[in-house]
């Protein structure tokens, strides 16, 4: 889930989102569990993620921080924290790398709840987790990449009705038909949420099945591909 102050109408340039963030209480609860790592324990993570040269998604994160933290309770929390600041960071309108550095200093004017040294640590620690790693950016992109063309769809259902036909007087059913909807529930590209319902046949509902299972067969077919040729597909919203 992203930060509150990361919510606004519009895309609102990156300094405005940082100064809103520095005050945010939910990132300020995550900048304590980066600034409270021991010393050791932040070289180990650190190690650990720049040595992952494929996609870093949330449950490779997820792992490689409990394994790193083994035993610790903070664990998956400290996990969701860099998450969610280096999307924060990898989603801005400029390099990612300008957007930590207007970061940083929206962080180092504030002077509460850290003081100017855990000020200096925090930057550091969170170019090194959250900017540094490769395979966070590789993520963020191909999420991006996921969701850059056309609408997307929330939800498929198909719906099975039964319309009876009246008489004249409309007092008695002289008979029925089996109705059937296809009901598609889409977010739009510019976010908006439609739903779009269409009536099907016994015809084209075989032909849908049809259609589905060629889709599925295609996708294990590129899969397969990319796997012999040693191309890592990322875990997104188009591929889970």
């Amino acid at each position: 889930m992203r930060y509150k102050s990361a919510f606004f109408f519009g895309t609102p340039p990156f300094k405005l989102l940082a100064s809103r963030l520095v005050c945010d209480e939910d990132f300020l609860a995550d900048m304590q569990l980066v600034v409270g790592l021991t010393e050791d324990r932040f070289l180990h993570l650190t190690g650990a993620l720049e040595k992952l040269d494929a996609f870093i998604s949330r449950d490779v994160l997820d792992a490689t921080v409990s394994k790193v933290l083994a035993g610790e309770s903070d664990a998956g929390k400290l996990a969701a924290a860099i998450y969610r600041i280096s999307e924060v960071l990898h989603d801005a309108d400029m390099p990612t790398q300008d957007a930590m550095r207007i970061l940083s200093e929206a962080i180092t004017g504030e002077e509460k709840p850290f003081n100017s040294e855990e000020r200096r640590t925090l930057v550091e620690r969170l170019r090194r987790l959250a900017v540094v790693p490769n395979g966070l950016g590789r993520q963020f992109k191909a999420q991006k990449l996921a969701v850059a063309t056309g609408a997307e769809l929330d939800q498929a259902n198909i719906i099975c009705d039964i319309r009876p036909i009246f008489d004249s007087s409309r007092h008695r059913v002289e008979g029925a038909l089996p109705v059937v909807i296809l009901r598609l529930d889409y977010t739009t590209s510019g976010g908006e949420s439609e739903v779009l319902e269409v009536r099907m046949s016994e015809k084209q509902i075989a032909r849908l099945e049809e259609t589905v299972a060629t889709a599925k067969r295609k996708v294990a077919v590129v899969k397969e591909l990319l796997k012999s040729q040693s191309i890592p597909v990322p875990s997104t919203e188009a591929t889970r």
